[in-house]
């Protein structure tokens, strides 16, 4: 893994002053591989399997390397689409750390007469085309809406029906 080389790097010629910092970037690093590798074995993470999204959206966001501020006002949901809407947030934070050199992220998450509403912002460098997240909300029947004009951050919206 590429990062974790680099961050080891940049342990051995860190400063006391820094190595907090690197060290708790190692840490990040090792739970979102954690998450990623129980999202490709197509396990659900223990938080939203056990307590629901509005915990593990928190916790996601909580790991996030860039702010998050989250709303979800939905209660438990069918475990399909409790899955997606997760999903959707994970993916979409993966991005804007990867890509969108954002200082903030935004989700909101409400549950509608029947559809979850999942709606990310970011202030980041707009032009995303989020392929992944459209073919998983479609496969569940939603749809997803997407502005990300260049400079212009990003606005996710899915609707996906339950």
């Amino acid at each position: 893994m590429l990062l974790a080389q680099q961050l080891a790097d940049a342990r051995a010629t860190a400063s006391a002053a820094t190595t907090p910092a690197i060290e708790q970037a190692e840490h990040q690093l090792a739970r979102t591989a954690s998450d990623l590798r129980e999202l490709a074995a197509g396990l659900h993470p223990r938080d939203l399997v056990e307590h629901g999204l509005p915990t593990a959206v928190a916790g996601l966001a909580k790991r996030s390397a860039v702010p998050v501020d989250a709303a979800v006002r939905a209660g438990r949901l069918p475990e399909h689409v409790e899955a997606t809407v997760f999903f959707v947030f994970s993916e979409a934070l993966a991005n804007v750390a990867k890509h969108a050199r954002a200082s903030h992220v935004s989700i909101e998450i409400e549950d509608v007469g029947g559809t979850v509403i999942v709606e990310v912002r970011d202030d980041g460098a707009g032009g995303a085309e989020p392929r992944s997240i459209a073919d998983r909300v479609e496969a569940v029947g939603g749809t997803l809406d997407v502005e990300s004009p260049p400079g212009g951050g990003t606005r996710l919206r899915a609707e996906i029906p339950h």
